[in-house]
């Protein structure tokens, strides 16, 4: 009923827009380059394109950059906690975070996880949201939508200097220094912040049914409900999220000549959380004094609780991100550009628990590809044509530590899993101009080769007192992703698309080689997993009424298959898992590609440009 009613609303605002808006006045003349990786005016764009201008970034003044995008119609954006969350998400029209929907960074994907949302504030120019599939030209993880974070190159002297302060102990301080001309440029982004946090984890009891008696009677719980609706009872917190990082950008362009252009990109990130101050909310109904460990009666009941220290504590960790990138374009002047682009990552995400348990996952990843837009190759077209290779290499390995608060105090590996995903890539999309300035067919797809190899798993098994080793043989698949688009502009102001295509995902390293134990239950890994795969289609349409307003609305649908969850084992198979392997475990879960889905929604918009550096906007969207 409401995307029904808001549908309708729409049609009828550009119903009266078509009779009254002065037509003459309007241009839409913003250029884009993410929806098919060539400039094209966002008008004609076969794709729904939000974009964030660098003045909006600035009004906004968000402590990191993901904020600068909650408020685009479709873009789901989670950080729960506010600067202490160190795993923000970005989602669009039903697919869930960034293994599905692609992030870049001046065109370049971005290192695997949430490290992209702590880049500099200042050293983003503009943000470029391009939703729907688009594995057809950037290949996996592109399933709902690309974001595309283009940096600024200064062409003058520029200095900005923010420094921030807000609530629970919250400092932000950047710098952003450059200068630049016709054929130089170079930036210098940097940026620290802070945070004491508050309370994010509480720390919660259920009855205690065993035999040790209790040291007596306390107060300061409360009630309440578990996530499946058992009775349980809150008693403490693990104390405030603390978290502080550090980003650093440098960005330097040189052209030669009216030719050819050379970009550098170096990217320093590092973060680090934990939690301090955990409380216990349980006090001797007698004495008043807090107790944190311990067996107790809750007064006024029969019920008995159990409490021990390292349950008012939780983990640390951090992640450092080391990103290198460079590109150079060679200028064919009214024939087009050839390009080509090398980029490097490492990261290093580890975390620590209070039970003594250490986890590093160090990841690396190298990308070359080779692009070209040729036009007039057939009369009145343009053709975007490329290829690119990719390898990713994983070495994940948790030890138990002697000190839980000493990472130098690793005695026993207690699990490693590593192995590499190679993947090579090439993609053709032909723009084809049917009617002068009116109609543009959309015609594209790549072939993807995805091969998993060097894959190694060892556990260490305390029920067998020895490691439990597999090796993994190298396979390999072939995906290709077709997408058909079409736009039609009436007139100047107007839009008018609809398009089709596919998207996938391979699944990660972790996915395929990771098996591991924990509190009784056994995760296994599964080598066979095939990567996820995404149908999609929508209709939209996208128009500017004068100078200030724009307006746009666009249906969508998405179907899924093949989605990667985990199976829990029935008690047969359990029981013939443990005949055959000769253990004895009481649940078994297996990662596999056994999940579809659908999902299917309306995405409205209006915004007014600024009015005394004010930005009115409206927004819809029901999936």
């Amino acid at each position: 009923m409401l995307k029904g009613c808001a549908v309708l609303s729409l049609l009828c605002l550009f119903a009266l827009t078509v009779c009254h808006a002065d037509e003459s006045k309007v241009k839409l003349e913003e250029v884009v380059v993410t929806a098919t990786r060539s400039q094209e005016r966002a008008i004609e764009t076969p794709a729904s394109v939000e974009v964030v201008g660098r003045d909006l970034i600035a009004r906004i003044g968000a402590p990191t950059i993901d904020k600068a995008m909650e408020d685009l119609p479709g873009v789901y954006l989670k950080r729960s906690k506010g600067l202490s969350d160190i795993m923000p998400t970005v989602s669009m029209r039903g697919f869930y975070g960034s293994d599905r929907n692609l992030i870049l960074i001046d065109g370049l994907p971005a290192p695997k996880g949430w490290s992209w949302s702590r880049l500099p504030s200042a050293s983003i120019g503009r943000i470029e949201v391009a939703k729907g599939a688009f594995s057809a030209l950037y290949g996996e993880r592109a399933m709902g939508g690309v974001v595309n974070l283009i940096t600024v190159r200064p062409h003058q002297p520029t200095l900005k200097v923010d420094l921030s302060a807000a609530e629970r102990g919250t400092k932000v301080y950047e710098i952003s220094l450059g200068d630049g001309n016709e054929k130089v440029g170079c930036l210098l982004s940097a940026v620290k912040r802070r945070t004491d946090g508050y309370p994010t984890i509480p720390v919660l009891a259920k009855p205690y049914k065993g035999k040790t008696e209790p040291k007596g009677e306390v107060i300061g719980f409360e009630e309440t409900k578990d996530r499946k609706g058992n009775t349980v009872y809150l008693v403490g917190d693990t104390g405030k999220n603390w978290y502080k990082d550090e980003s650093y950008n440098l960005k330097l362009d040189w052209k030669p000549n009216g030719e050819n252009r050379l970009s550098f990109k170096l990217w320093h990130c590092d973060f680090n959380y934990g939690y301090q101050g955990g409380e216990s909310y349980l006090k001797d109904a007698q004495t008043l004094s807090a107790v944190r460990s311990g067996v107790f009666k809750l007064k006024g009941s029969n019920v008995k609780v159990k409490v021990s220290e390292t349950q008012f504590t939780s983990s640390y960790g951090g992640e450092p991100v080391d990103m290198f990138g460079a590109s150079f374009k060679h200028s064919l002047g009214k024939k087009g550009e050839v390009g080509l682009i090398a980029e490097w990552d490492r990261t290093e995400h580890w975390w620590v628990s209070p039970s003594g348990s250490y986890t590093s996952s160090p990841e690396r990843n190298l990308r070359i590809e080779i692009h070209s837009a040729l036009r007039e190759i057939i009369p009145r077209s343009k053709l975007n044509v490329g290829a690119d290779l990719r390898e990713g290499k994983v070495d994940a390995k948790r030890w138990t530590l002697e000190n839980w608060l000493d990472r130098s105090s690793a005695s026993r590996l207690n699990l490693q899993t590593k192995g590499k995903v190679v993947s090579a890539g090439i993609y053709a999309q032909e723009e084809l101009m049917l009617m002068e300035k009116k109609l543009k067919l959309f015609l594209g797809g790549r072939l993807d080769v995805w091969k998993v190899k060097d894959g190694y798993n060892r556990e260490w098994r305390d029920k067998e007192k020895r490691y439990i080793e597999d090796e993994f043989d190298e396979r390999s698949e072939m995906t290709f992703s077709p997408k058909a688009s079409v736009v039609y502009n009436p007139d100047d102001v107007t839009s008018l698309r609809a398009s089709i295509g596919s998207s996938f995902r391979g699944p990660e390293v972790g996915d395929l080689y990771k098996s591991w134990y924990f509190w009784g239950r056994l995760y296994l890994c599964n080598p066979e997993l095939g990567p996820e795969r995404g149908y999609s289609a929508e209709v939209g349409i996208d128009r500017k009424i004068g100078d200030l307003l724009r307006a746009r609305a666009t249906l969508f649908y998405n179907r899924m298959k093949d989605l990667i969850y985990y199976r829990s084992f029935s008690d047969e198979e359990v029981k013939a898992y443990n005949e055959r392997h000769g253990t004895s475990y009481k649940r078994i879960k297996r990662k596999e590609n056994v999940a579809s889905a659908e999902s299917k929604g309306v995405e409205l918009g209006a915004n007014l440009k600024p009015i005394g550096g004010i930005s009115p906007f409206l927004t819809l969207t029901y999936t």
